[in-house]
């Protein structure tokens, strides 16, 4: 049995904020262990079967362009409940604003020059435990064990701003005395370059074990409104 690790995001929880800190490193850590292909629709609805905390719009509202001028105003409108960091990702050029509640949510946005500040996506982060939500270099990893699954996951913000995608996925699922298990990677931000779809048992470890690499040294931005 793996050895269970606190993250930093535990001291977020605890203190409600982050250290103000540099990102550390610029090195995208998550490995791919196979040739990019082109998933099927197979694997697409094989995931849709699978947990995912990557929230719909029933339960955050519409997602797209906000009546908003700027962070500023995003983050007064939420108010004290959620810190506001500065994080980037792989494959978009600008700044992403993460809301963190500490608890059960965090939300996205960007925005470009001329345009009203986009909600882009939210994720559930995550229950029953809330360390297993961090970003590091450019990518945000979210664990989550829910009603038997146990899944690692790995979010981008896409090439155009408007959307959080998924970048790596890893699922185990125990039911009836059985396990299964389903898995891709990415090294970008384009769904569409993700590896197949893959059941074997040593996938699914394979983005674990970066994924508990990841987490070392992993740190947020306060985001200065000055």
């Amino acid at each position: 049995m793996r050895k269970r690790v606190v993250h930093l995001v535990a001291g977020l929880t605890a203190a409600g904020m982050f250290a103000a800190t540099g990102f550390v490193g610029t090195q995208t850590i998550v490995r791919v262990t196979s040739a990019e292909t082109t998933e099927t629709v197979e694997f697409a609805m094989e995931e849709n079967a699978s947990y995912s905390s990557r929230m719909s719009k029933k339960e955050v509202g519409d997602f797209g362009l906000t009546q908003f001028n700027n962070f500023q105003q995003v983050k007064e409108s939420m108010g004290s409940k959620y810190s506001a960091f500065k994080i980037h990702s792989i494959g978009y050029n600008g700044e992403v604003l993460l809301l963190y509640s500490g608890k059960n949510m965090a939300r996205f946005y960007t925005q470009k020059a001329g345009e009203k500040v986009r909600f882009i996506g939210a994720l559930r982060t995550p229950h029953p435990e809330p360390d297993t939500f961090f970003y590091k270099d450019g990518v945000i990893y979210n664990h989550s064990s829910v009603n038997g699954e146990s899944v690692y996951e790995t979010y981008a913000v896409s090439s155009d701003g408007k959307e959080l995608v998924h970048k790596d996925y890893a699922r185990r699922r125990i039911y009836e005395g059985m396990t299964d298990y389903y898995s891709y990677t990415n090294k970008t931000n384009d769904e569409n370059r993700r590896t197949k779809g893959s059941d074997k048992e040593d996938a699914y470890f394979a983005v674990m074990h970066e994924y508990d690499r990841a987490y070392k040294g992993a740190s947020l931005q306060k985001y200065s409104f000055e």
